[in-house]
Parts: C-alpha cells; structure tokens; sequence
C-alpha cells in the first residue's frame, strides 16, 4: 500500500474511533467540570482539566461521574458590552468589553479610549485577562498608549507618533507565584511575587460573582491584583437588590452590584444576560452607561458630536442659563425630557417611566408686582387644584432664610382618574417665580420619595 493511501486509512480510522471518556465533577454551585479525576481522597478530589489540576474539597462537591461520553464542544460563546464613559455631566471616553467562553476558560478583552477636553482621543487602553474554568488566574495584559491622532488604527497597529509613550504589562501565573514584565520606552524590568490565597484577577472576580452571586449567598470576597499600582487588593462583591428601567418603551429590571474594593465603593447595574447598563468605577468619579456598538466606535475615533443627546440617561445634571435653573437626578432610571406641552411656563420634566414618577419644573413669566413667598404658595395650591380634584394638603411649611426662603407643600390628589402624591416647593428669586412639582402613584410614595427629594434638593437658581 502506498504510503499516502496508509495515512488516510490512519485517519480514517482516528476519525471513526469512539472519542475517550472522561469524568465530570460536578460542584456544589451546580457548574460542571469535564477531565479526569487524578486522585482521590477522604477530604478532596483532584481534578485535571485542560488548564491544569487542582484540589477540590468535598464539602464543594455535590457529584462525581465517571466514564461519561464527552460532550460535542460548541464555538465559544461570546458577550459583548459597550459604553461611553462619563464624569459628572462630561463625556471622556469611550469602553468595549468581550466575554470569550473557551473550553480551558474565560478570555476578557477590554478596550478603553479616553478623550481630552475636546473630545479627541488621547489615551489607548487595551486589556486581555485569562482565567481557567475556575476563574482563577492564568494570565493578563495590559497595552497603554498615549498621544493619539483621531481616526488611527484601531487595532493599534498604525506608527507610533513623535510624542507618543506606550506601555506594555504582562503578568503569568507560575504556581502560586505572579511573574511580571513591565515594558515603557523600550526599557523592560520584571518582578515576581507571591500570590495571596484568594488571588483573582479583576474580570474574573467579577464575572464569577455575576454568574455564581446565588451559590455564594450573594456576596463574595477576594483579592484582585490592581496593575495600575501593581498591588493585591481586597474586594467585596455583594447584591445590592434590583431596579427597574425603560428599555425601548419596555420596563425591564437590572440587578443591582455592589462592590468595595478597598476604601471606594462602587456599583454595577447588570441585565439578565449578564450586560451591564450602569457601573461606577474608581467610586463615583467615573460612570460607563451602555451604548450602542456605532456611537460608542464613534466616540472611541473622536467623532462624538452628535451621537448621544445633551440630555443623556448617563447625564446627571440639567443646566438651562437661559432659563437660570439647574437640577439634578440620581441615576439613569430617571431622564431629562423636554415637556410634553411647551408653554403654559413648562420647562422641564425629570422622568422615571417605570416608577411613573416625574419632577416638573415650571416658571411663571408673568409675576406680579407685589411678589412675595407668601403670594406664590397661594398661587401653587390654586395651580394644584385647577389640575387636581379632590386636593387634600396633608403638611406644608417654609425652609430657609430671607431670599433663600422657599415654601413647600406635600399634598394627594386625583389626576385622570389616579390616586396620586405630591410633593411641591416654590422659590423665589430675582422676581423669578420656579415650580417644582414632584409626582407618582400614591402607592409608589414610600418607594420613590428618597428620589424625589433628591431631585427637588438638587434644583438651584442660577
């Protein structure tokens, strides 16, 4: 037989064979592990898998099998995310993540621009983590570079500008040791360290909260390497509850995620696919809210003008110098809308679609010449009931000193039909009379107040 012909009869015979058993460990969360159990014994199992072995305790194991027909394995599965990056009312970057499934793990890629003060790309940031399938550390890197011209190469692969600096970080696990090469301006130093007992990279730590938070009692710990200062950190993961927000004129709910890693605390919005919609980073100086892919590839080139309104969800604080008033609101449940009416003095309206709440702001332009605190509450309990039937004022008063002074009022009413309670304030200033008027179902109150109120404690005159 000639020799081609026996290499193919070779794997024809390869192809047509059974593939090998293998064994499945099955932990207490319910994830299952596929390879080979080496070793065995009264406390814990050793269990081998593509990225290595390691030591399982019993107490972690709900089942072992044995001889189990291996599975067909799938195309990795991949989730992306995209965000613009915002501090406090100003767009500064841009942020894309991919979540790679593979059969040894869990491969994270981000990819962070951040923009100069007008919008131009000036910082390249790219990472990519690895963990094994029990999200512990396997590798990572991080490329940062500096002096970036809009419109480059996004993949990075462009020449590097005059006054460009670059630096590469890379960090592989050996044992329990953490190796580092550290690399800027052509120069390369390296450092190694001990690994702490709960040693997870950053990604990891998060995405095994995200999936396992209930097999965990909802709160994890660990220690997450920081390579900005190149040191371990504590972190705490824990559920912080759920929250309800519009999604293309559906109300959907996002688990809530909070997060203390050292002395900051930070908070994460996730969807049911693991997305996240909102996250605070480095405390609440820095807020990602998701986007879509092309505005978010938009802004990473320096073409932000006009891909996300003035009145963004991730937007925290109005500012109308026209008008001369500024008001906040505390999270992107609640939005910045123009009136529904123009007119009849409307100027403003903070929403919160699924909590049917809302804060409107409304101004009256036609003052009257003996204009007095006095005079304007009067006039906001006419104004209530020529909108209102079956107004009842449960409490009112006045806060503040001389000029500052303003009224307000908490009060239930009947709107079209609806049971409601509101909570109302007037200022007056400068001859200007403003009308904030806080609203939602009356058996929504105990639920929104803190909101409320926030809202109506941001409002100022300008």
């Amino acid at each position: 037989m000639r020799a081609w012909m026996r290499l193919i009869a070779l794997v024809l015979l390869l192809l047509a064979a059974p593939a090998m058993a293998e064994d499945v460990l099955v932990l207490s969360s319910g994830r299952e592990l596929r390879g080979r159990v080496v070793e065995e014994t009264q406390s814990k199992v050793r269990f081998e898998t593509g990225s290595g072995s390691i030591w399982y305790p019993r107490d972690r194991i709900r089942e072992v099998r044995k001889g189990v027909d291996p599975v067909v394995k799938a195309a990795p599965t991949v989730r992306e995310e995209h965000a613009v990056l915002y501090a406090g009312e100003r767009r500064v970057g841009a942020r894309t993540l991919r979540v790679v499934d593979r059969d040894d793990g869990i491969q994270f890629e981000e990819h962070v621009v951040f923009l100069d003060d007008s919008g131009r790309p000036e910082l390249d940031v790219r990472t990519i983590e690895r963990c094994d399938a029990d999200f512990r550390p396997v590798f990572f890197q991080v490329q940062e570079r500096h002096g970036l011209e809009p419109g480059g190469d996004e993949q990075g692969g462009g020449e590097q500008g005059a006054d460009e600096q670059a630096r590469l970080v890379r960090g592989d696990v050996a044992g329990t040791t953490l190796l580092l090469k550290i690399s800027r301006d052509g120069k390369t130093t390296r450092e190694s360290g001990p690994m702490p007992l709960r040693a997870r990279f950053s990604f990891a730590a998060r995405e095994l909260f995200l999936r396992e938070h209930s097999a965990v009692d909802g709160q994890f710990g660990a220690e997450v390497f920081d390579v900005r200062d190149r040191r371990w950190r504590s972190v705490i993961y824990r559920d912080g509850g759920s929250r309800a927000v519009e999604e293309d004129g559906q109300v959907a709910r996002v688990r809530i995620v909070r997060r203390r890693r050292g002395d900051i605390d930070e908070i994460e919005w996730v969807d049911a696919e693991l997305r996240t919609r909102l996250a605070d980073l480095n405390g609440a100086e820095l807020r990602a809210h998701a986007a879509a892919a092309d505005v978010v590839a938009a802004i990473a080139r320096g073409e932000g003008d006009g891909v996300t309104g003035p009145d963004s969800a991730a937007k925290t604080r109005f500012a109308d110098p026209e008008h001369g008033f500024a008001i906040g609101k505390p999270d992107p449940s609640w939005t910045f809308e123009e009136p529904p009416v123009r007119g009849a003095s409307a100027l403003l309206s903070v929403r919160n679609p699924p909590l049917s709440a809302s804060v409107d702001v409304l101004r009256d332009e036609a003052p009257p010449e003996d204009l007095s605190i006095q005079r304007a509450a009067e006039s906001l309990q006419r104004l209530l009931r020529a909108h209102a039937t079956e107004v009842r004022v449960l409490r009112d008063g006045y806060e503040g000193e001389g000029a500052e002074r303003w009224y307000w009022l908490e009060a239930t009413a009947t709107t079209k039909g609806e049971r409601t309670h509101t909570i109302a304030r007037v200022h007056v200033k400068s001859r200007r009379i403003y009308r904030l008027l806080a609203a939602c179902p009356a058996e929504h109150i105990d639920a929104v107040r803190p909101d409320l109120e926030a809202i109506l404690d941001s409002f100022e005159q300008l």
